[in-house]
């Protein structure tokens, strides 16, 4: 009993003599113990209160737009005369630009096509081509090939600012260049941010709306052709092979026929030989039924 007496008393006299780590450590992990909860309630209402904000600026939004809340006149009045001049404005103005845009497009297709293939590649460029404008330009396929490439360039970009994956990233990009905008993803709109995002909207209709009208084009002249007679077009060969002054100029008409109606190469082969055969029972029917004409008379009454 003395020896424990003795440790006893020994384990008092150090504690007595050393007070304040205890008390120092038990004041820290009390203080650890009430300011965990308090900030991890914190950060959490931070973020409650953001979410119910933005949940209070969508419901606000929606209900305008329902039920057509607009605060004051001046505003109303200014939108209507926004809607009846910008926007048509605009339409026009993208529409203009993207007829420029197809047009360089076809020009670089036709111009990889030449340089690409032997047997084209010989005709010289100063040479004027004598082509329809359909058939100037450039197919459907390769007008959406650029537009996939320019989405996937400008997704790119801003997977880097904005720290987006590349699936969202792609997703916004297709979206707002073909002017649907769910809204759902939204870049930041601060300084150069701000001036990448109207570029690309900008480039973006621009080359959407190329790759629709060359669409309509497309099949709109593929239904308005849909069905017709295929072969009548030995008459359109005679007649263009009468006007046509050289083998190159006959060969782009063919190519521009080949084009409108959709025909293979073994239709076009056979339409061909059927085209000459008719050209020369043509010819020969009007060298038998050539009317005389004696000597001394320059004229006839019924000419």
């Amino acid at each position: 009993m003395g020896r424990m007496e003795r440790l006893g008393r020994t384990e008092k006299e150090i504690s007595r003599s050393r007070p304040w780590k205890k008390t120092s450590r038990t004041k820290e992990v009390v203080f650890v113990l009430r300011t965990l909860p308090l900030k991890g309630f914190c950060l959490l209402s931070e973020e409650i209160a953001e979410k119910s904000q933005a949940l209070e600026n969508i419901q606000r939004t929606h209900e305008n737009v329902i039920e057509g809340k607009l605060s004051e006149s001046p505003i109303k009045f200014f939108c209507i005369l926004y809607a009846s001049v910008g926007i048509p404005l605009a339409l026009v103005t993208v529409g203009n630009f993207s007829k420029f845009t197809a047009d360089y497009f076809s020009s670089l297709y036709w111009y990889l096509k030449w340089t690409s293939t032997p047997s084209i590649s010989i005709i010289n460029e100063s040479d004027e081509m004598d082509m329809d404008e359909e058939s100037y330009k450039a197919p459907l396929y390769f007008l959406m090939a650029i537009l996939l490439l320019f989405v996937a360039f400008c997704a790119l970009i801003f997977q880097q600012t904005d720290t987006w994956p590349f699936a969202d990233s792609f997703y916004y990009c297709l979206v707002t260049a073909m002017t649907i905008g769910l809204g759902d993803l939204v870049p930041e709109m601060e300084g150069s941010s701000l001036a990448l995002s109207i570029i690309f909207i900008f480039l973006g209709l621009i080359i959407a709306t190329m790759c629709i009208d060359s669409m309509a084009i497309h099949y709109i002249e593929k239904i308005h052709y849909f069905g017709r007679n295929i072969y009548g077009l030995g008459y359109i060969l005679n007649a263009l092979g009468d006007r046509a002054s050289s083998m190159k100029e006959w060969m782009l008409k063919i190519h521009n026929l080949q084009d409108k109606y959709g025909l293979t190469s073994e239709q076009l082969k056979q339409i061909i030989i059927g085209s000459n055969r008719r050209r020369r029972e043509d010819s020969q029917l009007s060298a038998a039924h050539q009317s005389y004409t004696p000597d001394g008379f320059f004229a006839f009454i019924d000419q």
